[in-house]
């Protein structure tokens, strides 16, 4: 019952990866979640990117958090990495704001 309640974390892990997923730049970091289950953790990251960042960048920068995050613990048994394309404001004569 506590591994759904999420009430066995760890808050330091956390810190500790977003910390680290602050260093690397580039990237918003919009939501990181970490849940026990039985001795183990499972993180759940969201990122924000430029919407015209190529799939070889995405896919690398996604094996470099997971890499990232299993540095922060041993007992991190999976990493999963939702991207989410960055919006920008542009102001228009007729409509006011639009989404680009």
């Amino acid at each position: 019952m506590e591994s759904i309640a999420g009430s066995g974390v760890d808050p330091e892990i956390k810190y500790r990866i977003i910390e680290k997923l602050n260093r690397l730049g580039g990237i918003e970091v919009g939501n990181v979640d970490v849940r026990k289950v039985g001795s183990f953790y499972v993180v759940s990251i969201t990122v924000s990117l430029d919407p015209n960042t190529t799939l070889l960048k995405i896919h690398r920068l996604r094996k470099k958090i997971i890499s990232l995050c299993r540095e922060v613990s041993e007992l991190i048994y999976h990493v999963d990495v939702v991207f989410l394309p960055k919006k920008t404001w542009v102001r228009s004569r007729s409509s006011g704001f639009t989404v680009k």
